[in-house]
């Protein structure tokens, strides 16, 4: 049968993974994103 010991631990492993790859990607992609907005802008600036 299945222990039940190991399973609940890679599961619960599993899940806190998975939290902190979904915070961790949030936060690359809204500082991309950030990032991405005043290059833009500080690029217009340098060209005119």
């Amino acid at each position: 049968m299945i222990q039940t010991g190991p399973a609940l631990a890679l599961i619960a492993t599993t899940l806190i993974c998975i939290v902190l790859l979904y915070f961790a990607t949030i936060k690359y992609v809204s500082d991309v994103l950030v990032g991405d907005e005043h290059e833009d802008h500080d690029d217009g600036d340098h060209a005119a």
